[in-house]
């Protein structure tokens, strides 16, 4: 059973990387019945879908919000698979090639890595001035190399 704050902290992390790093995961306690709830936003605060399960204690609640997002992490994946996928077709389209710096502008490191390839082969099948690739770059914008 998880009794302190450093443990559940440790869990919403862990789901949050597993969602990817624009999810907003946080857990509430309140008076209603039943008290507790954790909310999770795949997109971030302001995106769409947002899920939330309440329960009578973390555990139960942790443990629905994890069964939703197993039955909708697919559908998350073809979304951003499609977003990267556009956004690989725009960017060849205006600067004759496109780069991993200029898709961490509108997607961070890992979506890019996870995703990336596939985007590319989805690209490949949406417009006719393929084949489309990723073009690294020397160094990145995160700050770590």
């Amino acid at each position: 059973m998880i009794v302190n704050i450093e443990e559940i902290r440790a869990q919403l992390a862990a789901l949050k990387a597993e969602v990817g790093s624009k999810a907003e995961v946080s857990f509430t306690v309140g008076l209603d019945s039943p008290p507790a709830y954790v909310y999770l936003a795949p997109y971030g605060l302001l995106g769409k879908p947002t899920l939330i399960e309440r329960g009578n204690s973390f555990e139960e609640c942790f443990e629905k919000i994890t069964s939703r997002w197993r039955e909708c992490a697919e559908s998350h994946r073809a979304e951003i698979v499609k977003r990267i996928a556009l956004a690989i077709i725009r960017l060849t389209a205006e600067l004759g090639e496109c780069s991993d710096a200029a898709l961490r502008v509108e997607f961070d490191s890992t979506e890019v890595s996870r995703y990336g390839q596939e985007a590319c082969e989805l690209a490949d099948k949406m417009a006719a001035n393929g084949p489309f690739k990723i073009v690294a770059t020397a160094g990145d914008n995160t700050g770590e190399n």
